[in-house]
């Protein structure tokens, strides 16, 4: 973040700024390759964001499962957020606010790839800047992706 708390995004020696704030395709820049709402920074289109999202894997010895916990922050005025993943069948799971960040916690089979992104209310589609991965969709736009490969 810089001085003024917005979110910069660096990509290929440019710089965006990342909100909520739908913006026509016509504007866009980056969207269509990376699946975000991106335009060049002026400092009246960036949006103040809270805390950096975060994924947090869980391995168990005896468990052929990970508990993986999402967590995200939206400015102040979203009213909800859900987790949206190819392993629910894309159904978006509601999210608990904790603090000033929205937290889910989930159990994904070990050894596997998942896309995912988080429906905000109103909506905004997002994604984890601490993805594993990205990859992109059937609909022109780029899912998060966590994996649950156990570390060597």
């Amino acid at each position: 973040m810089n001085d003024a708390g917005w979110k910069l995004i660096t990509i290929a020696r440019l710089t965006f700024a990342e909100g909520p704030r739908r913006i026509p395709q016509k504007e866009m820049c980056a969207a269509p390759l990376l699946g975000l709402a991106l335009r060049p920074i002026k400092p009246h289109y960036a949006s103040r964001l809270g805390d950096p999202a975060m994924i947090k894997k869980r391995f168990f010895k005896t468990k052929d499962n990970v508990e993986v916990t999402f967590a995200t922050s939206v400015p102040a005025e979203v009213e909800g957020v859900s987790l949206v993943c190819d392993a629910y069948g894309w159904n978006p799971e509601p999210m608990k606010l904790i603090g000033t960040t929205w937290k889910t916690r989930v159990r994904l089979p070990l050894d596997r790839r998942f896309q995912f992104r988080y429906l905000a209310s109103g909506g905004w589609w997002l994604n984890d800047d601490a993805a594993d991965d990205y990859e992109a969709d059937e609909h022109g736009t780029v899912n998060s992706v966590v994996n649950t490969y156990r570390p060597q």
